[in-house]
C-alpha cells in the first residue's frame, strides 16, 4: 500500500512538472527532489543579493568644460572649432547627454589636431600640443560617466526578477555591445574619423538597450540557478533514506530515477544549457568593455557574476546523481 501511496504522489509530482514555466522549475527543483529522495536536509530560502550604488562621483568631472583663458583663446582664433565652443556654451550644449557629448568632443579633438598639423604659429603649436592630451583624457572621462549615468546602460547592472523565456533580446545586446566595444576601440586606436561615425548610431543602439531586458532578466536567472544546484546538491548528498541492497535499485531508487529523466533532465537542465549559452555569448564582451569602466561597474559585474559559475555547480551536481546511481546499480538515463 505505502509503494502506491509513494507511487501515486510521484505521479502527481511529474504531472506538475508537465505544466513547465521557467519562473518556477529552478525554485522549486530542491524542495522537489527532497521529497523525491526522502531527505529531511533543512531548504534555506537564497540570500537577497545587495549591490551597492552605482556612484557617479568619480567621474562627473568629466562633463565640465575645459576653459580656455582670453589669451590663449585669442591665440587659437583661426583654428575651425570656434562653432564647436559656441555649440558647448549654448544653453542646450550645457546640459548635454555624455552620449552627445562625446561626439562633440571628439569633434574638438579632431578639429585641435587639424589645428596642430596646419598652423604656422609655434605659440599656437603650444598651446594646442597642451591641450590636446587633456582633451584625450577628457573623452576617456566622458565615456566612463555615460556608462553610470546613461539609464539604458545602468539597467544592464541590475538584476530584473523575471526568466527569459526565450533569447528574442540576446541578438540585439550582443549588437549594441559589439557596437560599443568597436566605438571605444576605434577612438583608442586614434582612429577619430571611424569613431565619429560610429558615435552616429550610438543613440540608436542606446535606444534598442533601453527596451532590452535580456541582461537582467539573465543575472536573475544565473543566481537562481547557483542557488537552486547549491540547494539541490545537498539534498543528493543527504539521500540516505534511498536503501539499495546489494547494488541492486529499490522502488525508491526507481522513482529517483524517473524524477532525474523528466524533470531534472527534461526540464531544469534545458533551462540551465539556456542561461549559461547565453552568458558564453556575452561575458566575453563585457569583460573586454569592462575594461574601460570606472570601478564602480567593474564591482558590480564581480558580483553579478556567479561563483562558482553554474557550469561548475552543474557538474558538481551531476556528479552526486551518478553517486545515487551507482550505488543502486542504475544507468544515469535508464
Amino acid at each position: 500500500m505505502f509503494r502506491v501511496a509513494g507511487t501515486v504522489a510521484l505521479l502527481l509530482s511529474l504531472l506538475a512538472c508537465e505544466r513547465f514555466a521557467a519562473d518556477s522549475v529552478l525554485a522549486d527543483y530542491p524542495q522537489r527532489l527532497a521529497n523525491v529522495t526522502q531527505s529531511h536536509v533543512h531548504l534555506n530560502p537564497p540570500l537577497l543579493q545587495v549591490l551597492p550604488p552605482i556612484s557617479r562621483n568619480s567621474t562627473a568631472a568629466a562633463m565640465q568644460a575645459q576653459q580656455l583663458d582670453i589669451t590663449d583663446w585669442w591665440q587659437l582664433k583661426d583654428c575651425d572649432f570656434q562653432h564647436l565652443l559656441a555649440q558647448r556654451n549654448s544653453s542646450l550644449g550645457r546640459v548635454q547627454q555624455p552620449s552627445i557629448r562625446l561626439r562633440y568632443e571628439v569633434e574638438i579633438l579632431m578639429a585641435l589636431q587639424h589645428c596642430v598639423a596646419t598652423t604656422e604659429s609655434q605659440s599656437s603649436r603650444d598651446i594646442l600640443l597642451d591641450l590636446i592630451p587633456i582633451k584625450t583624457q577628457q573623452i576617456k572621462a566622458v565615456w566612463q560617466h555615460m556608462w553610470v549615468s546613461d539609464p539604458s546602460l545602468v539597467a544592464l547592472f541590475g538584476v530584473q526578477e523575471q526568466p527569459i523565456t526565450d533569447n528574442a533580446g540576446l541578438v540585439e545586446l550582443e549588437k549594441s555591445l559589439q557596437h560599443l566595444s568597436a566605438l571605444f576601440n576605434a577612438y583608442q586606436d586614434g582612429n577619430l574619423p571611424l569613431t565619429l561615425t560610429l558615435l552616429s548610431d550610438l543613440e540608436q543602439h542606446l535606444q534598442s538597450l533601453h527596451t532590452n531586458t535580456y541582461l537582467p532578466q539573465l543575472w536573475f536567472g544565473l543566481r537562481e540557478a547557483q542557488g537552486a544546484l547549491q540547494a539541490a546538491t545537498t539534498v543528493l548528498s543527504h539521500s540516505e533514506a534511498i536503501s539499495c541492497h546489494l547494488g541492486k535499485p529499490s522502488a525508491d531508487a526507481r522513482q529517483a530515477q524517473t524524477f532525474f529523466r523528466q524533470y531534472y533532465v527534461s526540464q531544469v537542465q534545458p533551462y540551465i544549457a539556456q542561461l549559461n549559452a547565453g552568458h558564453r555569448r556575452i561575458a566575453p564582451l563585457l569583460n573586454r568593455l569592462s575594461q574601460t569602466w570606472p570601478e564602480t561597474l567593474q564591482q558590480r559585474l564581480t558580483l553579478l557574476t556567479p561563483k562558482p559559475s553554474v557550469t561548475a555547480l552543474t557538474k558538481s551536481h551531476a556528479i552526486e546523481w551518478q553517486k545515487l546511481f551507482k550505488r543502486c546499480g542504475l544507468a544515469t538515463a535508464g
